[in-house]
């Protein structure tokens, strides 16, 4: 599984950084890395408590500059950046990224 440290740790920077902004002091936030052998690859996992992203939404999120179009009480605006880097380095790399809702 060679991969690109700086890089890598990068995603996982602006992973827990939306994570963050979009989870209140009272909610959790899990990361996990594990082994897909059968792909030989490793499995990044972040989790967060936060009210989730609109169904709507979703498809959207990795693209430049989108930002949600739904305002969180809490949460601080980003610039769209962030999920596309995160996207593009995954991709580089020959892996994959997804959004989830719980």
């Amino acid at each position: 599984m060679p991969m690109d440290a700086k890089l890598i740790r990068q995603v996982l920077i602006n992973l827990l950084d939306n994570a963050i902004k979009h989870t209140t002091l009272e909610d959790e936030i899990r990361v996990a890395v594990t082994e897909d052998t059968e792909k030989n690859c490793a499995v990044f996992s972040v989790r967060d408590g936060g009210e989730g992203i609109a169904a709507s939404e979703l498809p959207n999120i990795f693209q430049m500059f989108y930002t949600s179009r739904v305002k969180h009480s809490d949460a601080q605006p980003g610039i769209g950046l962030g999920l596309p880097i995160c996207d593009a380095v995954v991709k580089a790399h020959g892996g994959s990224i997804e959004a989830h809702n719980r």
